[in-house]
């Protein structure tokens, strides 16, 4: 006979199990799709990308949690390229940032990307996705600021240009809050006079993963049900060996 808190125990992995099962990683903010700027690649985009000779150019906006808690499995920025081959991307996610200030870093990493083409394109220049997966981070209740940079190598400037441009957004299929169209993107660039200085547009990017609810009373029921049978069993099983 199974100690009564292993059987405990299992009654409540049983019970969750269906609840873990039915979540999938899903988008949980995406903040719009390219807003269609005209002129040159750096009119409709910010400077973003890591390179080997001309520093970093990051480009951030933010994020709500809208009062939960999430499972960050993937982050991704839309991006107008010059090049293609891109491998790996730099990514991080802040809190508390603001025009001029950085605020404090949450996480960050370089991971393995993906180069996907969305089928849209800037001044000629097509767009990209450059995603990262792979990840496992679980964000607090809150408001944070996202930065997807591609790791492009050495970047010639050719033409005074740079080979990533991440793209403006004015929310065009925003999910969740707050979309593009709040203009809330940063910029941090090696090269700026004035670190996190607003660009007075959206930067189209977004966030995967899962959302980590509160079991609903549904569940707790169910569990209580399992939990309440098992010590049934359990006393019932005693009971008998006594009586013997």
């Amino acid at each position: 006979m199974r100690p009564i808190h292993l059987t405990i125990s299992m009654a409540l992995a049983a019970a969750f199990a269906g609840f873990a099962s039915a979540r999938a990683d899903t988008t949980l903010w995406y903040n719009g799709d390219y807003i269609g700027v005209g002129g040159a690649v750096s009119g409709g985009g910010a400077a973003d990308e890591i390179t080997s000779n001309q520093g970093y150019y990051r480009a951030y906006d933010d994020f709500s949690t809208g009062g939960l808690t999430w499972d960050v499995t993937r982050v991704w920025c839309n991006t107008a390229m010059r090049v293609t081959g891109v491998t790996q991307a730099s990514w991080e996610i802040r809190s508390g940032m603001a025009p001029g200030s950085g605020g404090t870093l949450v996480a960050s990493g370089t991971g393995t990307a993906t180069q996907t083409p969305t089928g849209r394109s800037i001044n000629l220049q097509p767009e990209y996705t450059i995603s990262v997966g792979g990840l496992d981070l679980h964000l607090a209740p809150g408001t944070y600021w996202l930065d997807v940079a591609p790791l492009v190598g050495s970047d010639p400037g050719t033409g005074g240009y740079l080979d990533s441009y991440a793209s403006y957004t004015a929310g065009i299929n925003a999910i969740n809050l707050p979309p593009g169209n709040i203009a809330n993107g940063l910029l941090d660039w090696t090269s700026s006079y004035a670190p996190f200085m607003s660009v007075g547009f959206g930067i189209s990017m977004g966030v995967a993963g899962t959302v980590v609810p509160e079991p609903s009373p549904a569940w707790l029921v169910l569990a209580g049900t399992g939990i309440g049978a098992c010590v049934r069993r359990y006393g019932r099983s005693v009971a008998s060996v006594k009586g013997k």
